[in-house]
């Protein structure tokens, strides 16, 4: 406070005291040095250099005392430093800005000329160090002066042999940054440390004149700076510039006519960019006026098929949109349409400008044209207003058009629920009202890859969308083309937050209904190793836990199966806790324990080994089968406990050789005294088979790995699937009979 206040005694009197140091700081790492340079009052200064301050301490921000004394320009307390032959001037901030770009943005050439005329320790000045030195954003000291029109301080540059003509980052040169330097400058937009919030400085901006822009334009003109640049002109800056003025276009076009229709690298004239300026909307006006009255092409679009009236309505820019229409041109029409199809009516329901869509609707109907009308992906106005959550246009488009007349569903299949659903607006009050409007279309309504509008609330992980879709009646249970549920995105994004708003009213329907890949929730919450959203799903329901945590997909893997696979130890614990089935095999014969040893991961194996025995029983009582018998048919032949006989009459689907067992059953026959008879085989047991599908054809050939033989090879070529096992089909072979 006292450094604040510049009183050099009490500064004395407490760098005397024990109890406070010179080195303390404030919340933003500034010294009492440093805010004894936001005065011009050297006696503090020295009184704090006297007591062994560090003068070339930084702050928070990289800025050293120097850096804030050129801010302010405070020429007393620069010489004040400058004496110091341990200041260096040649120091950095965070963003690269040394302090002749402080210096230049306060126009202070005298803090310049000491800064540059400073001696280094090898006893050379800063004038090769400082005067093209850059920033991050590359920007000199030079583009610094100009953005804030300080001719005095481009002046003394060019004396010292600155580079004007050099380009930032973003390709601008010194005219380029002058046109942009109207109405008040933001520190932060070119990397500037805000000295209000740091020092509690009051001067952290300043507001530029036009008439000092127009001196300094001229100025730099006159020096030869170019005009154009490999993207765009000085012009199109000018248009762009958040603060455009209509007299900055003028002078312009006074020192280069030229100017007027050149085109950028997006193809867009100096009008088209003016027109689209959102910022200054009175002035914007102005301009465009301007550069019409000096013969700017108003026939020209850009790349997009956009026109000057089309730009004004997609900039929401009224008094534009009305000056364009008193002009009368043959040109400025509201039924101009851009190469998307999109006309005024749509751009305007596009944006949240309520009054500018009423004007461009009454426009419509005065000429006679239809509101109704879709674009090149069939989207109407209504599609427009909900892809944006514009709630007020969608009520006027609601009122001027009734629903039966618009097109429900564009070319991707979408209506405007599902637009409104997908936009990004974060008020969720204006959503929920805006989906119960598009509500009046179907609900389950899909698109033409399945998606219903709570699939795309669930990929958006918005549960209050999610609610309301639900409160409608939304069906939980629908699944897009890739099979895939809400609750199965859901469970695969790992928003435990969706799943919970989800399950409740999936576990009404088919919770245990699987993807494209035969896979349930469980196996990819498995997968992905969430173990929080694995919990949830085994205690949500726990009569549902019974169906999920053992079913297969198409593999015949278990979700246990899939967590050994993917290493999920977090996982494999949590299933073996609520009761998984360690001994269930997959496609393999592999048992999870075997498929840990595979893969060479000793603790899993350990943890499914010392797993207990599940109680595989039934409620009657009886044993339920696991995932594939030992004993079937297809185990034994892989396993080859047929001889070559019983192979090829399997493959040949001749009657296989079966263990018989006659005695036994025949003692007990003879000693009820039954007499045995001899059976005499039919005509119909040696009956050739016939193909499983079309029921005409001999089958000949056998699915691989499941090695079933039930089909004929043109039936067989149209299969994925074994249709005995369920299986998928990896090869095919053909199989001849002599």
């Amino acid at each position: 406070m006292a450094a604040v206040r510049a009183d050099s005694r009490v500064v004395r009197l407490l760098a005397r005291s024990d109890r406070v140091t010179v080195s303390c700081r404030d919340n933003h790492g500034n010294t009492p040095l440093h805010v004894a340079m936001l005065r011009d009052d050297p006696s503090v200064a020295r009184a704090l250099i006297a007591y062994r301050a560090d003068v070339n301490d930084r702050n928070y921000e990289g800025q050293t005392p120097l850096h804030l004394a050129c801010y302010q320009g405070n020429q007393r307390v620069v010489r004040c430093l400058m004496c110091k032959p341990v200041v260096i001037a040649t120091c950095l901030d965070k963003v690269g800005n040394s302090v002749l770009h402080y210096a230049a943005r306060c126009a202070s050439g005298k803090c310049m000329a000491m800064c540059l005329l400073k001696k280094d320790v090898n006893g050379e000045n800063n004038v090769q160090k400082l005067i093209n030195s850059r920033n991050n954003f590359g920007m000199t000291a030079a583009h610094v002066a100009a953005e804030h029109a300080n001719i005095a301080t481009l002046t003394m540059l060019r004396v010292y042999d600155a580079d004007l003509n050099a380009k930032c980052n973003s390709e601008y040169t010194t005219l380029d940054l002058c046109v942009r330097a109207a109405g008040t400058y933001c520190s932060t937009a070119a990397g500037w440390s805000d000295c209000k919030d740091i020092t509690q400085n009051v001067n952290s901006a300043r507001t530029i004149s036009v008439d000092h822009i127009l001196e300094c334009l001229q100025y730099l003109f006159k020096l030869g700076v170019p005009t154009r640049s490999s993207r765009s002109t000085v012009l199109h800056t000018a248009c762009l510039a958040r603060s455009a003025s209509a007299r900055v276009v003028c002078a312009l076009l006074q020192m280069d006519p030229f100017l007027l229709n050149e085109l950028d690298a997006d193809n867009m004239s100096p009008l088209l960019h003016a027109a689209r300026n959102r910022h200054a909307s009175k002035e914007i006006v102005r301009v465009v006026a301007a550069l019409l009255d000096a013969g700017a092409d108003h026939v020209r679009r850009d790349s997009n098929g956009m026109d000057v009236m089309l730009s004004s309505v997609c900039s929401g820019n009224r008094d534009l949109f009305h000056m364009l229409l008193k002009r009368r041109a043959p040109t400025f029409r509201c039924d101009s349409i851009a190469h998307s199809g999109a006309n005024a009516l749509h751009l305007a329901a596009g944006g949240h400008n309520v009054a500018l869509f009423g004007d461009v609707l009454r426009v419509m109907h005065a000429n006679g044209k239809a509101a109704n009308a879709t674009d090149v992906l069939d989207k109407t106005c209504y599609h427009y207003a909900a892809s944006t959550a514009s709630l007020a246009v969608t009520e006027i488009v609601l009122q001027a058009l009734p629903i039966t007349t618009m097109r429900k569903e564009d070319a991707n299949g979408a209506t405007p629920l599902h637009l409104a659903v997908q936009s990004t607006n974060d008020d969720d009050t204006v959503t929920q009202k805006l989906i119960l409007f598009a509500a009046k279309f179907d609900v389950d309504a899909r698109t033409i890859v399945g998606n219903s509008a709570l699939h795309m609330a669930v990929s958006q992980k918005n549960v209050t969308r999610i609610e309301c879709l639900l409160m409608l009646g939304a069906d939980v249970d629908l699944q897009n083309t890739n099979k895939e549920s809400p609750l199965t995105l859901a469970v695969r994004d790992g928003d435990i937050s969706t799943v919970r708003a989800l399950f409740p009213m999936h576990c009404r329907g088919k919770a245990h209904r699987t993807d494209a890949e035969a896979e349930s929730p469980m196996h990819v919450a498995a997968r992905s190793g969430n173990v929080t959203l694995l919990e949830y799903l085994l205690t949500a329901r726990p009569e549902l836990t019974r169906k999920l945590i053992n079913q297969s997909n198409r593999e015949t893997c278990t979700p246990l199966h899939v967590a050994v696979g993917f290493q999920q130890t977090a996982a494999v614990n949590m299933l073996i806790k609520y009761g998984a089935d360690v001994t269930l095999r997959d496609r393999h014969e592999d048992t999870p324990a075997m498929l840990a040893d595979s893969m060479q991961n000793a603790v899993i194996a350990d943890m499914l080994r010392a797993a207990p025995p599940p109680n595989r029983r039934n409620r009657r009582g009886n044993m339920r089968p696991s995932t594939r018998d030992a004993n079937s048919e297809g185990s034994r032949l892989q396993h080859e406990q047929y001889d070559m006989e019983s192979v090829l009459n399997f493959i040949l689907g001749e009657p296989q050789k079966t263990r018989k067992k006659p005695k036994k059953r025949a003692k007990s026959n003879a000693a009820a005294g039954v007499p045995l008879v001899k059976a005499t085989p039919t005509s119909d047991e040696h009956k050739k088979p016939t193909c499983a599908i079309c029921l005409e054809s001999v089958p000949d050939t056998v699915l691989m790995p499941c090695f079933h033989m039930h089909t004929c090879g043109d039936c067989t070529a149209k299969l994925q699937f074994c249709p005995i096992c369920k299986s998928g089909i990896e090869d095919r072979r053909k199989v001849f009979k002599d």
